[in-house]
Order: C-alpha cells, then sequence, then structure tokens
C-alpha cells in the first residue's frame, strides 16, 4: 500500500509523562455507514460519509434519550449505547471513480489521565464533541494546547495519527505516509478531557479542550472538569483494495492527506456505569481488559457483528464498492491550505438523497439465570457455561445445528423428547443433548462474558457462545443407566470402547457413513467384505479393517452417541466422537 506524503513524527497511544496509567478497551463493529452526522448536521444528509459504530438506534437526529433507548450496540459493552463516527476512507482510481476501503473494526480506549487533576467525571449525559479538523490539509506546528510553567504545551494537530500495519512495529505519521502497510491502516485519534462544566456541546468545540499533552498534562484553568481520556483507534482493510500507479487514498471529504482526518463522539452510556468504571476499574496497570471491571463486565458480549448487526441505511444513497465519485459534492484538495468549503457544497441543482427512517427499537433486558436456578421449562436448571471444542464435546449424543428460531426451551423440550437428562446450546443457533456431561468438562462461571450470544429465537435469552455452551439439566429425569452396548452382532463379538488412531484410522479397509446406521447394519457391511475388525463411530460412520491400529483403550462411557439408524426406545450405541465400539470375527 503507498501513500503520497512525506512522515512526520506523532505521539503513540500510550506514551507517558512519567506516570503510571490505567485504562479499559472496548472493541466495536460497524453499525452504519453513509452520510449520517447527528452533531454537525442535524436532521440533514451530512456532507460527506462516515462509519459508525455503537447505539443501533443512530441516525441523522440521534439524542442522548434515543441512543440510549437502542435495541443493543456494536461495542462489547452493551451499558455503552454512545455514538462514535469518522469519514470512510476510499480509493480513487485515475479515472475519478472511487472504491469502498472496508472498515475492519474500532476500539475504544478509556484511558486515566491528567496530572494533579480533581477527581475524573464521567461524560455528562448529552455530551458531545468532535476531534480533528476535516479541512486540515497539512501538519499544523503552530496552534498548541494549553501550556504554563509547570506544564509544555504540544500542537493540537498531533491529535490525530496514522499507523501503518507491517511486520514491523507499527509506524505513525500524522497525515497518510508513503510505507507499504501489508496489514492495513489505522486511524487514531485522541478526543479532548477537559470541560467547561456548563455547555453540553458548542459548534466550535470550545466546552471542552484538549489536556496540555493531548494524552496527558493539565486541562486550562477555565475547563475545571476532567474527564476520562477518550482515544479511538479504527482500522481500514486496504488489502481488499487493488491500486493502480495513478490512483491514490482519499477520506470521503475529499482529503486525499489524511491530515482531515477527524471523530465524533455523541454520549449514550447507561447513567452511573461510567462513573462506576472510571472509580473502580482505574487502576495503577491496568489490563485494559473489561472482563476484569465488575460494572462493565455485566454488560459484555462477544461477537457484536453477530449479536448486533450492521443496521440498513438510513440515507437513500449507496456508498459501498466501486463508485463513479465521492458521494455527495466533495472534490479532491491536495493543500497545504485548508480546504474551502466550496469543495464540499452541493449547488441547488443536485438533487439531496432521501432521509430514510431509523428504526425505533428499546433495550432488550436479557435473563442471566445464576448457576443451580430453575430456568425454562419445569425441572430444568441452569449448570453453568462450559468450554466447549469439537474433539471433546461436553454434550455429543444428539445435536441441531444452524436453528432459526432456538430458545433453551425448545432445545430442553428436544432433549427431553429423546430421553436425555442433559441440554445445551451454543453460538445462539445450535442444541445439544446427552446424558452425561462428558470429557471432564468443568463450568466456567454464569457465562456473563462467554456465554453471551442471543439466542436465534429470542432475543431476550443467551444461547451459549462461540465454543462455549451454556448447560441445563433435568432434575426430574431419571438418571439414565450406564452405557450398555450391543455385544453380538452375527459373527462379530464386541471388544470395547477404543479411541482413534493417533497418525491414523484405527481400522483401514473400507468405511461407510449414513444416517441410517445401527451395529447390525455396520456388521452387514464389514462381512460382506470378509473384514475380520469392524467399528461405529460417531453415531453414523462404519469402519472395517484386518487390523486394529487404536490410539488406546476409552472408558466405555465416552462411546456415548446413538446409532442414527437406531428406531427404537432401546438405546443402541455406535461409538462417539473419535471413539469406536470396536467387534471382532476370529472365523473370518
Amino acid at each position: 500500500m503507498l501513500f503520497n506524503s512525506s512522515p512526520l513524527r506523532v505521539v503513540t497511544l500510550l506514551a507517558l509523562s512519567g506516570d503510571a496509567y490505567a485504562f479499559f478497551r472496548i472493541g466495536c463493529s460497524r453499525i452504519l455507514d453513509g452520510r449520517v452526522d447527528s452533531i454537525i448536521s442535524p436532521g440533514k444528509v451530512s456532507g460527506h460519509v462516515h462509519t459508525l459504530v455503537g447505539s443501533a438506534n443512530i441516525g441523522v437526529s440521534s439524542t442522548y434519550d434515543t441512543l440510549v433507548n437502542s435495541e443493543c450496540t456494536s461495542c462489547e459493552i452493551q451499558d455503552d449505547r454512545s455514538a462514535y463516527w469518522s469519514p470512510q476512507l476510499y480509493y480513487q482510481y485515475g479515472n475519478g471513480s472511487v472504491m469502498e476501503v472496508p472498515h475492519d473494526g474500532s476500539v475504544l480506549y478509556y484511558i486515566a489521565r491528567g496530572a494533579g487533576q480533581t477527581p475524573m467525571t464521567a461524560f455528562p449525559e448529552g455530551l458531545k464533541m468532535l476531534s480533528g479538523d476535516a479541512a486540515a490539509r497539512s501538519y499544523d506546528n503552530k496552534t498548541m494546547t494549553f501550556n504554563n510553567k509547570t506544564f509544555g504545551g504540544r500542537p493540537v494537530a498531533d491529535r490525530i495519527s496514522w499507523a501503518c500495519l507491517s511486520t514491523k512495529p507499527a509506524r505513525e505519521t500524522p497525515g497518510f505516509s508513503n510505507f507499504i502497510c501489508p496489514y492495513g491502516l489505522r486511524a487514531q485519534v485522541h478526543f479532548q478531557s477537559c470541560w467547561d462544566g456548563v455547555n453540553l456541546y458548542k459548534s466550535d468545540q470550545s466546552h471542552v479542550a484538549y489536556l496540555s499533552q493531548i494524552d496527558n498534562g493539565v486541562c486550562p484553568p477555565t475547563y475545571p472538569v476532567l474527564l476520562p481520556h477518550l482515544f479511538i483507534e479504527t482500522s481500514y482493510a486496504t488489502k481488499n483494495v487493488a491500486v493502480e500507479p495513478n490512483g491514490f487514498y482519499t477520506l470521503a471529504q475529499g482529503d486525499p492527506t489524511g491530515y482531515g482526518y477527524h471523530a465524533d463522539f455523541q454520549n449514550g452510556w447507561k447513567p452511573g456505569v461510567l462513573q462506576d468504571a472510571i472509580d473502580e476499574c482505574f487502576i495503577a496497570d491496568s489490563s485494559g481488559d473489561v472482563g476484569t471491571c465488575a460494572p462493565l463486565n455485566v454488560s459484555q458480549i462477544s461477537n457484536t457483528a453477530y449479536q448486533c448487526p450492521r443496521r440498513p441505511q438510513v440515507i437513500a444513497e449507496n456508498v459501498y464498492g466501486l463508485l463513479p465519485k465521492l458521494p455527495g459534492c466533495n472534490q479532491i484538495s491536495w493543500g497545504p491550505a485548508r480546504a474551502p468549503t466550496t469543495n464540499n457544497t452541493c449547488p441547488t441543482s443536485v438533487a439531496v438523497p432521501a432521509i430514510l427512517p431509523t428504526a425505533d427499537t428499546k433495550p432488550i433486558a436479557t435473563q442471566i439465570p445464576t448457576i443451580s436456578s430453575a430456568f425454562g421449562n419445569t425441572g430444568w436448571r441452569y449448570k453453568g457455561c462450559y468450554n466447549d471444542t469439537g474433539n471433546a464435546r461436553a454434550l455429543s449424543v444428539y445435536n441441531q445445528q444452524n436453528v432459526a428460531d432456538l430458545t433453551i426451551e425448545k432445545c430442553q423440550r428436544t432433549c427431553q423428547g429423546r430421553g436425555m437428562k442433559f441440554s445445551g446450546v451454543e453460538l445462539g443457533n445450535q442444541c445439544w443433548c446427552d446424558n452425561y456431561i462428558m470429557n471432564n468438562a468443568r463450568a466456567i462461571g454464569e457465562g456473563r462474558a462467554n456465554c453471551n450470544f442471543k439466542c436465534s429465537g429470542d432475543s431476550t435469552e443467551n444461547c451459549g457462545g462461540a465454543a462455549q455452551l451454556s448447560i441445563f439439566e433435568n432434575v426430574l429425569a431419571v438418571t439414565p443407566a450406564p452405557v450398555v452396548v450391543q455385544s453380538l452382532s452375527g459373527k462379530y463379538l464386541y471388544k470395547g470402547c477404543q479411541k482413534e488412531g493417533t497418525s491414523s484410522r484405527a481400522l483401514t479397509g473400507a468405511k461407510q457413513a449414513a444416517d441410517t446406521m445401527t451395529v447390525d447394519a455396520c456388521a452387514k457391511i464389514c462381512l460382506g467384505l470378509k473384514f475380520r475388525w469392524m467399528g461405529v463411530e460417531y453415531g453414523r460412520e462404519c469402519y472395517c479393517g484386518n487390523s486394529l491400529n487404536s490410539g488406546g483403550t476409552a472408558p466405555a462411557t465416552e462411546c456415548n452417541m446413538r446409532c442414527m439408524g437406531n428406531t427404537n426406545k432401546t438405546a443402541m450405541y455406535c461409538g462417539g466422537s473419535s471413539r469406536l465400539n470396536v467387534y471382532y470375527s476370529s472365523s473370518l
């Protein structure tokens, strides 16, 4: 990847002034794209395209109340319904057409900064602010932050930087660089951390100010309230875009230099949560892990792109893929002077795209059971959130995957109907059943931070997570007898539960798989081919061979998958996951 301006030194995120720092970071996926800016252009189509993360309710007329009342947020802490946005990055080709450079996720850093200040205060309800200058086209080393005899200032322009991601440590510049960045480009922005204590917003941003060192230092005397320091990284997947010799990258407002990067913040934190996180979790040498911060952990979810997916556009205008030009009326301006407003102003003859309704949603309260508590259908209790992997499933006798209307209750009914004592839900759309919790699986807790995928059939319930299984036990069910297998099938005598081979299959002569598999069906196959050994595995697989290359004997309880072809109530077992019920014939 090639950019077209010279690099200059900028400060890195955690550059310190001799102080320890504490912080927490929040990952976010995209929630909306388009010419939406409820701060600069409230109620109107904005001048250029933004990519937004955060509250699912974001629209052209968003307020604190609408953001907080959103159904969900694309950031992992659901009690933060704030909206964060920045300009979309495009690549312009020699013929003037532009290609969207995909937004590849954002990370929000909330950092404890400010030397000798009064106690830090959470963002007030209704606070809005913007950092950066969309019209900048060169590095301004003259406009400085507040400074005094004790604390020096620095150029305000240092609030913006770009990081080139490659095999070497990230190199940072205040604008686009000429570095080759095979792993993408990351935009970085520091927000103001000092508030006047009165105004929630002023269009010239004078209601807030930067710390004397932007990412540290002191507030100007006329800004008595210290806010948490907000720093945002937004990544762009430049590897997904083909480049050409005459092309260049440009921000949506027609900025090919990168100096005009900027970002907006509109507060939507649930009252009290951010202040509690500041008071309890801003401790020295913090790991930044929100999972260890109690006020945040209670609303933490994973895989936000799935749980709170991108919303439909609210501006009737295509901003994706290859476009004939930048959306809006944005002319390329190389600088070094600031871009004139005429470069971004549409004549009256240009039709304004329609503003579409923003979905009016409300927060969804999620039911989170405690361990051993009753939950779901009568007789079922919650066992906990369990680690679950493909090679060592906690529950494995029966499963359903990609269930479009899965609920905890539906999975419980499915397992109970099959005579299973345990039910488990995973990945939001999978149901697993068994009479035993297998492979020494252990609960890792209630699962607020792990088993937190919304059920595909009920968004008020969580159905496990990625390789995390929410397990429920039917305490009214009779504990099943130990696994009993068919001891004889034709000429084959049962020889036990065996592990699969370590470097190859235990039986390599022939194989067949079918949803109608039984022990007798497998015996018929192997007998017809005159193999001495036969084995059934994973409920539906049949293997034959003249020698057994087993990985060793396994407990009978690990060959716990019912034969899928078994149609009667008597439990017949056909091995397990990487486990075979093995039979041998001495007469072949």
